[in-house]
């Protein structure tokens, strides 16, 4: 697990694990940037509220589970994967798997962080990969996003 101390330049406090709702992205400023954290059954995960499409406020999109094809191509073997989110841009409508950070096009990727809990406290991490986290929080990658 990653050194639960706030530190000035990658590990940030953001709150109480109280004061996040499973299933809604709330809006923190860490460091000069909104950064949304989403509480999701056990895991965490934190991302830039920036769109890579055209820059919109990625965020305040609706968070749901993950619709999976079983089979490509064949709309008859789709399920339900409650244990990884997506995050719908309320602008275009473009589609991020917060596991990966990547689209569902797979074109474009959201800026994801490390985002933990400790002791009740939740954290993000600037300078760790989400992947670095572990089973404490997001276990996916950047997919080549920028800051």
């Amino acid at each position: 697990m990653p050194d639960p101390k706030p530190g000035p330049d990658r590990v940030f406090e953001v709150g109480t694990v109280d004061e996040f709702t499973h299933g809604v992205v709330r809006l923190v400023q860490v460091k000069g940037r909104e950064v949304g954290v989403l509480r999701w059954y056990d895991r965490w995960y934190a991302l830039r509220n920036v769109c890579p499409h055209i820059g919109g406020p990625v965020c305040n999109g609706l968070v749901s589970p993950l619709l999976v094809e079983e089979r490509p191509w064949s709309d008859a073997d789709l399920r339900v994967d409650t244990e990884r989110p997506m995050l719908m841009c309320p602008w275009h409508f473009w589609e991020y798997d917060l596991t990966t950070g990547l689209s569902l096009s797979g074109r474009e990727s959201v800026r994801m962080y490390g985002a933990y809990e400790s002791a009740g406290r939740v954290f993000v991490d600037l300078s760790l990969p989400p992947r670095a986290i572990g089973s404490a929080g997001v276990v996916a990658g950047n997919g080549g996003a920028r800051d």
